[in-house]
């Protein structure tokens, strides 16, 4: 790791200070390549022995699992099971934080570490509980170590948040030198190399150390180096990382290219299904992808990109309207297993408007997301839905909707989206008097206390009247 003195310092840093029992965050900013993941892998051997780790990684494609960062590294310290809820209903907004941090006290001395990659794909709840956490772990061994891209920008804003408010450190990694970058390819170049090579090499990369790997295996191996055909690009040359792909035989290729629409990690069955591939094909393509370095085994059978920029090429290489009818498929798959939180991205990205099914899968979705206290998770999937059905959503997923944007804090939205209910004449009299109810609920929490009021009684007569008593009683 050249150039990397202040990073590598600030990690031992942050691990003593968790062994004295003085919790702390650092975040480590930088653009794709840049060895983002190796400092954090740098920090996790350091752990070992000193503290508990527990890991998780952000991707593309699960970007929109409730809790899905947060749920990995909890799950290797046996922590909450984020994605089954907190037993609390979920207009308590904080349920989740508290279960969190209540765990967290019940740990002992013995110091925690949370590795965090990728906080750019990170779910919106999963950033929500980083920020309510990193604010209040002064106190206790827990040292939060995330690693993020500058963009896309939310990730970015809670890093700013925190540091601007004492409660994180943050560093951030440049390219390297032209000095640092010529070492690189002098150790690992397989030799000397012409001065015409050389700089040929560092204006492809421009100090991109993934890159650099790269020429340096084209190198040793003897090829020839492509020539920089994007400047607006610099440094993120995709015919470096494409090259990989380029002697590899077409099955291979094939299921690389289906892999890539469902992110960095991946399971080989769903995939193979998606790429449509024979055991036969699939067997020859999974040993060619094995043996190029290309993947890897990742937790729990399933296999990841050694780096996200070979997923993030192949998956921009491909013709678009190819990437959609992947993912179409991809909804149909992970649907039939019932693995519908996977399929809802899916779905979006398919674009499949008006799709009974896609909405049906994005529905339930945001339903399972409500349940566990997902919120952001939640309205993101039941605004997909609502988007996917057009002029006619059902009453039941414009009340969902409602619902969950109540319990986020979002009453404006909430009382919006029940007065387009109310509008539909054909509502049962216990789904307008419910519809009522939230509205009174949303009425309140927007601080119209007189609209509240009068939503309420109307929902408490028509209830009476209706002979639904509970619902009134309620009410």
């Amino acid at each position: 790791m050249w150039e990397r003195e202040a990073v590598l310092e600030a990690t031992g840093r942050l691990l003593d200070s968790a062994g004295e029992g003085r919790g702390g965050t650092l975040l480590v900013v930088g653009e794709a390549g840049l060895g983002k993941t190796s400092i954090l892998d740098h920090a996790r051997r350091l752990a070992a022995g000193r503290a508990r780790v527990g890991a998780g990684r952000g991707d593309p494609m699960e970007s929109a699992l409730p809790f899905g960062l947060f749920s990995q590294a909890l799950g290797m310290l046996d922590g909450p099971d984020l994605r089954g809820g907190s037993g609390i209903p979920a207009a308590t907004p904080g349920a989740t934080f508290y279960q969190v941090l209540r765990w967290i006290e019940a740990q002992g001395p013995v110091p925690i570490l949370l590795a965090l990659d990728d906080l750019h794909w990170a779910d919106e709840d999963s950033l929500a509980l980083l920020s309510s956490l990193c604010r209040r772990i002064g106190d206790r061994a827990v040292a939060v170590m995330g690693t993020l891209r500058p963009w896309p920008p939310r990730a970015r804003e809670v890093a700013s948040a925190l540091v601007g408010g004492g409660c994180a450190e943050m560093e951030r990694l440049r390219p390297l030198s032209d000095d640092a970058a010529l070492e690189l390819l002098a150790v690992h170049g397989g030799g000397r190399q012409r001065e015409a090579v050389l700089a040929q090499a560092l204006t492809l990369c421009n100090g991109n150390c993934l890159l650099l790997e790269q020429v340096a295996r084209s190198l040793r191996r003897g090829e020839e180096l492509p020539e920089p055909s994007d400047t607006s690009r610099p440094w993120i040359s995709d015919e470096l990382l494409l090259a990989r792909f380029a002697t590899l035989p077409e099955p291979a290729v094939r299921l690389a290219r289906a892999a890539s629409a469902f992110g960095v990690r991946f399971r080989t069955r769903p995939v193979a299904e998606v790429a449509r591939m024979d055991e036969g094909d699939l067997d020859s393509a999974l040993e060619a992808l094995s043996r190029s370095g290309l993947v890897r085994a990742s937790n729990g059978g399933a296999l990841e990109f050694v780096h996200p920029l070979f997923c993030q090429a192949l998956y921009e290489d491909t013709a678009a309207p190819v990437r959609a009818r992947l993912h179409a498929r991809a909804v149909s798959v992970l649907a039939a297993q019932g693995l519908e939180a996977e399929a809802a991205e899916h779905a979006i990205r398919a674009d499949l408007v008006g799709d009974p099914a896609a909405i049906a899968v994005l529905e339930s979705a945001g339903r399972a997301a409500l349940r566990s206290g997902a919120l952001q998770t939640a309205v993101h999937h039941l605004r997909a839905a609502l988007d996917f059905s057009g002029e006619r959503p059902s009453p039941a997923l414009l009340a969902v909707l409602a619902e969950a944007l109540l319990a986020g804090g979002r009453p404006a939205e909430a009382i919006e989206v029940g007065e387009r209910l109310l509008a539909n004449h054909g509502l049962a009299p216990a789904e307008r008097a419910a519809t009522l109810r939230l509205l009174g609920h949303a009425h309140w929490a927007a601080g119209a206390t007189d609209r509240a009021d009068r939503h309420l009684g109307e929902s408490a007569a028509l209830a009476e009247r209706a002979g639904l008593l509970p619902a009134a009683v309620e009410v």
